[in-house]
């Protein structure tokens, strides 16, 4: 059963998805949860903390969604890759909370002026398989993976939120083919 935490959370994430931050108030979180509003402000003060929080949830859940993914792959560029796909699927309902359909200036802010907070648990997650990669060779000896997992992100992060020229990124396969051709260059 859920904590009680987890269920706010749950109902929180559930309205900004369906009516975006500004319209989520914290008596619609209280009402979906099958709480009091007093029950909201014991674990958040501020509906801004609130939603921080379901954001950093979201991240959270995409990391454990990327290391499944990236767990079944064997090469750092086939790594990337999958996540690459799963971030192209997952990122715009899931990890943004569908902002992208009902506040996409909120979208823009958070991929912006926010990105460094949702970065942090995505850098960490990637810095292992860099690590990986160097010891076997994929990569170049001297790589700094932290940067690397740092640019990595931006890019991937940027192939989601930016409409593409060149490549097909709703065709797994173009996208696979873009990246694998130009992607693990920048770290050999």
């Amino acid at each position: 059963m859920p904590t009680t935490e987890e269920q706010l959370l749950h109902a929180a994430s559930e309205c900004i998805r369906q009516q975006g931050i500004r319209r989520t108030t914290i008596e619609e979180v209280a009402r979906v949860a099958g709480v009091s509003r007093g029950t909201v402000y014991r674990y958040w003060p501020t509906k801004e903390a609130l939603v921080a929080a379901a954001f950093s949830r979201a991240t959270a859940e995409f990391v454990q969604e990327s290391v499944a993914v990236i767990d079944a792959e064997h090469t750092l560029i086939d790594r990337i890759v999958a996540n690459a796909n799963l971030v192209r699927t997952y990122v715009p309902d899931q990890a943004l909370l569908g902002l992208d359909e009902t506040e996409p200036e909120t979208v823009a802010l958070l991929l912006t002026r926010d990105l460094p907070l949702l970065m942090v648990p995505w850098i960490e997650l990637w810095v292992p398989y860099l690590e990986a990669a160097r010891d076997a060779g994929e990569v170049r000896a001297d790589l700094d993976v932290r940067r690397a997992a740092e640019w990595l992100l931006r890019v991937l992060v940027t192939t989601v939120t930016t409409p593409a020229v060149t490549v097909d990124l709703d065709d797994p396969d173009d996208l696979a083919a873009f990246l694998r051709a130009h992607l693990v260059a920048g770290l050999a």
